[in-house]
């Protein structure tokens, strides 16, 4: 029989930003892969995701591991998981990812969604990826509002420590014997 190894069940997830920025170009294309989280905010301070969640709070991807055979529940608390039928594994909240070989027969997938913005037009100000652990605590307005005085002062990584501290003291607070998963990054065009 084959053996199932634990790193069967231990995927990644990946958001990559590919920035064009030339005095005629100035493009972001983003490959993303699972549930990190990207957004923009403009010169008018308006908030824009410009990226997809592939959770199963998402109809199409939720819809997909249905399909597959992929069994839905909570693990008490928490967010909505993905398990094989009377199995307690892989018990995935994201829909894709690359390496959970386990889980493909599921319909996890790790085909990435591929989307191209242009900057000009969008008249970007700050953008922030964040991974889970950032956007579970934090809206996004709560993550502009700690975000702009650092853009007036020009101090990106003050405001990276920032959001990093504040998500880590609220999943501290709210999980006291959780893991948080937070990695976060600002860039500020001017």
């Amino acid at each position: 029989f084959p053996t199932r190894r634990s790193s069967d069940l231990s995927g990644s997830t990946s958001l990559i930003l590919f920035l064009f920025n030339s005095k005629n170009f100035n493009k972001i294309i983003i490959s993303n892969l699972g549930d990190s989280k990207l957004i923009l905010i403009s010169e008018k301070n308006t908030i824009k995701e410009l990226n997809t969640l592939h959770t199963l709070n998402n109809a199409e991807e939720k819809n997909r591991v249905i399909k597959n055979g992929a069994v839905i529940n909570r693990l008490n608390v928490g967010p909505l998981r993905i398990w094989f039928k009377n199995k307690k594994y892989p018990g995935l909240s994201i829909t894709r990812s690359f390496g959970d070989f386990e889980s493909d027969s599921l319909g996890v997938i790790s085909i990435p969604e591929i989307k191209e913005y242009d900057l000009d037009k969008e008249q970007t100000k700050i953008l922030v990826f964040g991974t889970d652990g950032v956007f579970k605590f934090l809206t996004n307005d709560k993550i502009m509002s700690i975000v702009l005085p650092y853009y007036e002062q020009d101090d990106s990584e003050g405001a990276t420590q920032k959001i990093k501290e504040t998500a880590n003291n609220l999943w501290n607070y709210k999980n006291p014997k959780g893991i948080a998963d937070i990695t976060v990054f600002v860039l500020f065009f001017r």
